[in-house]
């Protein structure tokens, strides 16, 4: 009888350390999530009032907080895009454009199946490609970006829509050809509703 109590004590003991140490888990991942939204939030102020330095380091803060969120990798890519398209011909500008799409390489590892981040991502890519090369390597992988997201959602008329507006802004005219038929066969009439993706 004295072993069934010390088992029943012991199991006791065993049931609320499991319990203690499931709700100091739970409150310090809510905890740290919260922390990384409200610096995400931060970062975007930041980069609305043109401060980029600040911008990055709330944007790293978010990613220490949570670094499993591919929207803050997402921001943080944005922010380097805008630095680099400030730069004009400085040296540092390729560097900003790389760490742009490591992020947003990374940030795709994530969720490869997040069609939010991935339609997100099209107007960063499309930012890192203005003003380059049409040979360039950032034109190469924002075209390739662009032409496998419409083999996989090549009935999402959304995002064939959004990669349409974004290869016209850049005058690739043949990928937006190709873009503009997949949005005919699916609805025609969608090109009478989006002006910008009429010839």
């Amino acid at each position: 009888m004295k072993k069934d109590k010390n088992k029943v004590h012991k199991n006791k003991i065993i049931f609320v350390t499991l319990i203690i140490f499931l709700s100091v888990w739970l409150e310090l991942f809510f905890l740290n999530t919260f922390l990384a939204d409200l610096y995400l939030k931060k970062g975007k102020d930041s980069v609305a009032k043109n401060n980029y330095s600040l911008a990055l380091a709330n944007f790293n803060k978010a990613i220490t907080y949570n670094s499993k969120e591919a929207s803050y990798y997402k921001n943080r890519a944005q922010c380097y895009a805008q630095i680099s398209f400030l730069l004009n011909d400085s040296p540092e500008k390729s560097v900003y454009k790389e760490l742009a799409l490591g992020d947003l390489e990374y940030a795709y590892n994530l969720n490869p199946k997040n069609l939010k981040f991935v339609r997100d991502s099209f107007y960063v890519y499309s930012l890192l490609a203005l003003k380059e090369p049409a040979d360039s390597k950032i034109v190469l992988i924002s075209k390739d970006v662009f032409v496998k997201n419409k083999q996989i959602y090549n009935t999402d008329l959304g995002t064939l829509v959004d990669i349409g507006v974004y290869e016209k802004r850049l005058n690739w005219f043949e990928d937006y050809e190709v873009t503009q038929s997949l949005i005919k066969k699916l609805r025609p009439d969608v090109l009478k509703w989006y002006p910008n993706l009429i010839n």
